[in-house]
């Protein structure tokens, strides 16, 4: 078989004629979204990314993992929105910019002055990315770790920065805590994230002055959330979670007790990463030879069924094209019966939910209100203690308010899905089966290729798996938190100053719920909206379809029986030419 069947200009050609229509997802057609998929197999490198939200340990890990010191910054205690690259080379740290040209810096020390925000300000410097190399055998077949921001933080960017690394990998590891185990805002990340990967694992981060009952303890709960969401998800993937005690490696390297290193669980990980990625390569040559191999098979089949409609001659096949058309108006007018329903049912949900997020913000405004006034009446009145405490209940707030939400909008997706199910497929035979049972039957070539003849099956298939109406959650709280230190004056007796202190925050309450309240139904909208333009381009794509028979109908009826011929014979010579390719 040819591992270059998109520089062979004849089967571009074949392809081009026998799959021309175009996906309604993506308005690719077969060509271009294989030639998408081709050119995203082409990579010299396999990145891993550290997954996690701040305060996990992640820049630590990576120090253990690859580096004799503490080569990346791990007092931070808020990174920008810059990605630290980790990559085989002679030893240097270079820093690039998304307005400038990069630069090398001398020491380790100096990154702080790129990725600590007390430095680097909501990224003022416009640091686009940071590459340490280094020579290590981990990362020469490669492989190339990356240090990402943590999900949880409070800069917007750290967040999109994460949450774009993770739209174009395939693998990550997670750092988890076993003090405290996973909470509700890494859960909801969890949901998010985990489901878009082929491949996790998951590093329990063990801290020195933790006792093994407190590791296992939060070992188990981490199992148990992690299991609950491999449920949902209809996940089957090994759990693989690896206690490692990340300080006593660091500490055994720094003094050189290698005793203290092998007991940390580094050195095995270290054999487990090597053993996952030695034969990446080989995985995505095998993955373009799959792709490549679908696109022969498929290219082929459409040929066949050709074939087969011309040996039943002029008369008989004009025949079977009429009945087929008028199947074929039947079952896209079932299909677009069901499309009505969705958009009813849509709507409806829209006002539910929009009714829902307006009563639940009142009621979140509300407990804020109470959490504060409890804060206050012990008199925190003013100072970093009443900020903090004011950040970390907005973020407690939001975080339940995304997890019901989480909850509704995977409850609302599930029953699009239940609409598309039904939705009247056809396949290369001309026979029409519900979409469910064609994407059972079609799952592997889904999961691996672009599916079979006919691109409105990949649309309806792809819709809810592209589509990602929670996505934006784990940073949907992102610039809602506010700050508020307070009045520092001393003029007020306590009591005068508790009344004040809750009376400047009030407009700070306020403002928190109405940003939680719009930011919810601003997805909302563009959740139904994304549907809705989907349903669009699927009607217009039945339309595209029974217009298409209407052609071929009508160029059977009048066609001479030399002219059928020929069309008959260039199948043939088609198939041929595509079987060659198959060696």
């Amino acid at each position: 078989m040819s591992t270059e069947i998109l520089m062979n200009e004849k089967f571009v050609s074949i392809l081009n004629k026998v799959l021309p229509n175009k996906d309604p997802i993506t308005n690719l057609t077969y060509f271009e979204n294989l030639q998408h998929k081709l050119t995203n197999q082409q990579q010299d490198e396999f990145y891993i990314p550290v997954l996690g939200i701040q305060g996990t340990g992640k820049s630590s890990f990576l120090n253990a993992l690859l580096m004799d010191d503490y080569i990346l910054p791990v007092d931070a205690d808020e990174t920008t929105c810059v990605p630290v690259e980790i990559r085989y080379g002679d030893e240097k740290i270079v820093v690039h910019f998304e307005d400038k040209s990069p630069i090398t810096v001398r020491h380790h020390k100096e990154i702080e002055q790129y990725v600590h925000n007390s430095y680097n300000p909501g990224n003022e410097k416009q640091v686009k990315i940071i590459q340490v190399f280094k020579k290590h055998e981990l990362l020469q077949n490669g492989v190339v770790f990356v240090d990402l921001p943590g999900v949880g933080s409070l800069t917007p960017s750290n967040v999109k920065t994460t949450m774009d690394y993770i739209e174009k990998l395939s693998a990550a590891i997670f750092m988890i805590r076993s003090v405290p185990p996973i909470l509700k805002n890494e859960a909801n990340f969890l949901k998010i994230v985990w489901p878009k990967l082929s491949k996790a694992w998951f590093v329990q981060n063990k801290w020195n002055d933790e006792a093994n009952a407190e590791v296992e303890d939060g070992k188990e709960h981490n199992a148990y959330i992690l299991n609950e969401i491999q449920k949902f998800y209809k996940m089957n993937d090994y759990l693989d979670i690896r206690i490692i005690n990340v300080y006593g490696a660091l500490t055994g390297k720094l003094t050189e007790n290698q005793q203290q290193i092998d007991a940390s669980g580094i050195p095995a990980f270290q054999t487990f990463i090597s053993e996952v990625t030695s034969n990446w390569r080989s995985m995505i040559n095998d993955e373009k030879n799959n792709l490549e191999r679908q696109a022969i098979i498929d290219v082929k089949e459409v040929i066949q069924e050709g074939i087969k409609l011309y040996d039943k001659g002029p008369e008989e096949h004009y025949e079977f094209l009429h009945e087929q058309e008028v199947i074929m108006q039947e079952k896209l007018e079932e299909n677009n019966k069901v499309l009505r329903e969705l958009k009813r049912m849509l709507r409806k949900e829209e006002r539910q939910l929009t009714s829902w997020i307006e009563s639940e913000a009142q009621k979140h405004k509300e407990d804020l209100r109470t959490l504060m006034h409890r804060v206050v009446k012990s008199n925190v009145v003013d100072g970093d203690r009443l900020a903090t405490a004011f950040q970390d209940s907005q973020k407690d707030i939001a975080d339940d308010f995304m997890e019901q939400f989480i909850e509704k909008m995977t409850d609302l997706k599930l029953e699009v899905q239940s609409y598309y199910d039904s939705i009247q497929i056809q396949q290369p035979d001309g026979q029409f089966v519900n979409f469910d049972e064609f994407n059972k039957k079609q799952k592997l070539k889904v999961e691996k290729s672009i599916s079979t003849v006919i691109s409105l099956g990949v649309g309806i298939g792809t819709i809810l798996l592209a589509s990602n109406p929670v996505g934006w959650i784990a940073g949907a709280a992102i610039g809602i938190i506010g700050t508020f230190i307070g009045s520092k004056s001393k003029k007020y007796v306590q009591e005068n100053r508790q009344h004040t202190t809750m009376n400047e925050l009030e407009p700070k309450i306020q403002d928190f719920a109405r940003k939680l309240e719009n930011s919810l139904k601003e997805n909302l909208r563009d959740f139904i909206l994304h549907i809705e333009e989907t349903i669009e381009s699927i009607t217009e794509k039945q339309a595209d379809m029974l217009e298409k028979a209407y052609e071929e109908l009508r160029e059977i009826r009048f066609i001479e029986i030399d002219e059928y011929k020929a069309k008959k014979k260039a199948l043939e010579d088609d198939l041929a030419f595509v079987q060659s390719l198959e060696g």
